[in-house]
């Protein structure tokens, strides 16, 4: 497995698509050279869904078998 981009690597692609969206002149070839294009591409795809160039995560772990509703009640028992 791939290891994680460096957190410069985001903000760069972030400055990068905010600059486009927003009508300014496109950074040079050797700014993004270094990026490759389908990260580049996933990275625009999750800046316009979620606003930056990371997803949400995922939430790990085993699901709760307490719900809301079970939870208000023992409140209200105690």
């Amino acid at each position: 497995m791939a290891p994680n981009l460096a957190l410069a690597t985001h903000e760069l692609t972030q400055t990068i698509l905010s600059s486009k969206l927003q009508g300014e002149s496109a950074p040079t070839d050797k700014e993004t050279a270094k990026i490759a294009r389908c990260t580049i591409r996933r990275h625009r795809s999750n800046y316009l869904a979620y606003g930056s160039t990371k997803a949400p995560s995922n939430g790990a772990g085993r699901p709760s078998t307490i719900t809301p509703v079970m939870v208000a009640a023992l409140r209200d028992q105690l």
